[in-house]
């Protein structure tokens, strides 16, 4: 955890009551309080960076410790000595989730690929690891067309500390969009991610010729102008349109794009 993030203990006890606080870490003191003085004391050893702050004067009295580590994973206790009442103790463990580095991501050949990845071609099969470094608990890593889900069948690998998830995905229409991998092992905060963008070459998916001018329910008239116009989809990247008749190429027109 980064230093947004920050742990309280508390424990309900009013201070004018209390005769001593005892915060301590696996059963070794860390921070003391002495009601009847005044006085605190903390240990150099689990405080040297002075990231435990503690607020005795509080209802509940507040040990606070800021800009959480993994090393901050403990077991902590809080004993309370009261003027007239008996002693209280109270346990917690503190669980610190370490988030995982951004994703690394390879190709079959062992290349590191950044931003993009192709030219491919629909059906082809893209063969893609995701190498994910870190994370306490480890992450779970899966690969999102879009935000369409393809694979979450993620792995240990060879590495220690170290998860992958290989995709093999047959490239289809639909593929065409930013391709993520994603790590998360908590739901504090979003996934960690790494995005490629998939260079997919698709074909012509339809093509249409109609009159635009010129002609009258799809008759022409001998020696009058006529505008013919060819529309063709679906296609990445835009194709070149060519005109022919019979066997005969047409050069004599305008190819102008619009995208939708």
């Amino acid at each position: 955890m980064g230093p947004r993030y920050r742990a309280f203990f508390v424990y309900t006890a009013f201070v004018k009551w209390v005769k001593t606080i005892l915060w301590s870490i696996s059963n070794s003191p860390t921070m003391f309080y002495d009601a009847r003085i005044e006085s605190e004391w903390s240990s150099d050893t689990f405080d040297i960076d002075h990231r435990l702050v503690p607020h005795v004067q509080k209802n509940p009295a507040e040990l606070t410790i800021t800009k959480l580590t993994e090393e901050d994973q403990d077991l902590y206790h809080c004993r309370v000595d009261f003027l007239l009442s008996p002693t209280r103790n109270v346990g917690v463990n503190l669980t610190v989730t370490v988030l995982p580095r951004a994703p690394f991501i390879f190709d079959e050949l062992n290349n590191k690929v950044d931003r993009t990845t192709g030219p491919h071609q629909e059906g082809d099969t893209l063969v893609l690891n995701c190498l994910v470094v870190g994370g306490r608990p480890p992450p779970h890593i899966s690969w999102y067309s879009g935000e369409s889900l393809v694979d979450e069948s993620d792995g240990e690998n060879e590495v220690p500390g170290v998860k992958e998830n290989q995709l093999y995905l047959p490239l289809a229409r639909e593929h065409a969009a930013p391709l993520t991998c994603r790590a998360s092992n908590t739901k504090l905060v979003p996934p960690v991610s790494t995005t490629l963008h998939v260079e997919l070459y698709l074909p012509v998916e339809s093509v249409r010729i109609s009159w635009s001018e010129g002609a009258s329910n799809g008759t022409l008239r001998s020696g009058r102008r006529a505008v013919a116009r060819c529309v063709a989809r679906g296609s990445q990247p835009l194709p070149d349109v060519t005109w022919w008749l019979d066997h005969r190429h047409l050069t004599q027109h305008s190819n102008k794009v619009r995208l939708t």
